[in-house]
């Protein structure tokens, strides 16, 4: 049996995985992630070994877990493509996960905790300052860089994007040059 030590509450294996608490409850109860025992609160324990040995079968021998992941979340198929081609080169070895409108990317949200958010503004249903303002109010998520972009410029809508949590708000046509630049500079930026 694992001492006391060796065992993570599931708030510490997501911040090791790089994911959110409602992941890894997800993967304790799909039978995915074993609990070494559960407390008499209802809590999960998770052994480090556990955990080491499903990073290891689930993302690569020396993974410790999605933490490098981009979300791109955009209605137009073309926009994602364009964005994903843009970021790959200059984020080799990240994960970038994509999403067409709010809803999809709250599901992905929920799923992974990415470094860097480049949403659309305007979604259906769910748009992207409702997304934006979700993020900022989730404390898992409070590390998540935010890159707006979008096609309407009118008058106001960038600081509209600010107000709603975005670090940074670009327009459409993007230009790739500066959207690699913007993306690198908000992952570095300290949070």
């Amino acid at each position: 049996m694992a001492k006391k030590g060796d065992l993570l509450s599931t708030g510490e294996v997501a911040s090791r995985a790089g994911v959110t608490r409602t992941t890894v409850l997800h993967w304790i109860k799909s039978g995915k992630l074993p609990a070494a025992f559960t407390t008499a609160g209802g809590h999960y324990r998770i052994a480090e070994a556990d955990l080491a040995r499903f990073l290891s079968e689930h993302y690569g021998p020396k993974a410790q877990g999605p933490k490098k992941v981009i979300l791109v979340v955009d209605d137009e198929p073309a926009i994602l493509e364009v964005v994903l081609h843009a970021l790959r080169p200059v984020f080799p070895g990240w994960r970038m996960e994509t999403a067409s409108d709010g809803v999809e990317a709250g599901m992905k949200l929920l799923r992974f905790t990415p470094a860097l958010l480049v949403l659309d503004l305007m979604l259906p249903g769910i748009d992207g300052f409702e997304v934006c303002r979700l993020v900022r109010s989730d404390p898992e998520l409070r590390n998540t860089a935010i890159l707006c972009i979008t096609g309407y410029k009118h008058p106001g809508i960038y600081e509209q994007a600010l107000e709603a949590g975005a670090d940074e708000c670009m327009f459409k046509p993007l230009d790739m040059h500066a959207l690699r630049q913007k993306a690198q500079e908000l992952i570095a930026r300290p949070r």
